[in-house]
């Protein structure tokens, strides 16, 4: 008897035509919680791609120049390659670092608007409606997964291939041209690797300084949303109050992360530059 296949593929044929609404879902909320941000991660996302096909183009040229026979006995002979190697290589990885640091404030700026949502919701709703078990399960899993998976789904799939594809054609395509390439990429490794300690110790700390506002904002957004505090909310009309608070306090903390992000995004444009200067 023919029972449709296997308990795993009759699962994911119910959960297919789920996908796409999910995804325009959670494109929708980043779309409205950092469209700004969001359109500029991509046009770097495109300028960073153009920097890598360049990569691919110059550095082809160079290895052709360097490996068919022809001396080489000046720089100049291999100039134009050599600039245009360099400078498709600064491209490539300022865009990286811009794009790496505007991904925190994207989520940032999402986890935010679903908190919005969340307490909109959570402090209008009929008391009554509050009280059922139903609506506690609906919000304990928007709170728990609603901003991740929005920013997650909504950047996965654009990633994947920029992330792999290029980067493994571009160095293994070094790497075989001219095997004593890999001395001089380990040697550009050395300020990334130090422009990222930098910028893990900087984000530690102003994680580490932002652990009061956070615990605050916390109490805060538990006071507005929890069921224990449902009626006294109601009765003396809090919500208000403790929402402006809640907003201020997290003023505060886009305020930290942006000044974060800049200074994490100098760091590793600092060592996007060294690199493509050795």
């Amino acid at each position: 008897m023919n029972t449709g296949g296997t308990p795993r593929r009759r699962l994911l044929r119910r959960a297919r035509p789920r996908l796409l609404p999910a995804a325009q879902m959670a494109g929708r909320f980043v779309w409205r919680a950092a469209r700004g941000t969001f359109v500029f991660s991509l046009a770097v996302e495109i300028i960073g791609a153009l920097g890598l096909a360049g990569v691919l183009l110059f550095g082809r040229q160079l290895v052709t120049r360097l490996t068919n026979g022809v001396p080489v006995d000046e720089l100049a002979d291999v100039l134009p390659e050599t600039l245009g190697l360099g400078l498709c290589l600064l491209v490539s990885g300022l865009a990286a670092a811009v794009v790496r640091q505007t991904r925190w404030l994207v989520a940032e700026q999402v986890t935010r608007h679903v908190q919005q949502e969340i307490i909109d919701v959570s402090s209008t709703v009929d008391y009554e409606r509050f009280e059922q078990g139903e609506f506690h399960d609906l919000l304990n899993r928007s709170n728990t997964r609603a901003s991740e998976s929005s920013y997650q789904l909504a950047y996965d799939v654009l990633n994947l291939f920029n992330m792999l594809v290029t980067s493994v054609v571009v160095v293994g395509v070094l790497v075989q041209a001219v095997p004593a390439v890999l001395g001089v990429l380990l040697l550009i490794a050395v300020p990334s690797v130090a422009a990222a300690r930098a910028s893990a110790r900087l984000a530690f700390q102003t994680i580490y300084e932002l652990t009061p506002n956070d615990r605050l904002r916390f109490y805060l957004y538990r006071a507005l949303t929890g069921k224990t505090e449902a009626r006294e909310l109601r009765v003396f009309g809090l919500a208000g109050v403790l929402r402006r608070r809640w907003d201020d306090l997290y003023d505060e903390r886009m305020t930290r992360i942006r000044a974060l992000v800049k200074r994490q995004a100098l760091f590793h444009g600092l060592a996007a530059l060294v690199g493509a200067l050795l």
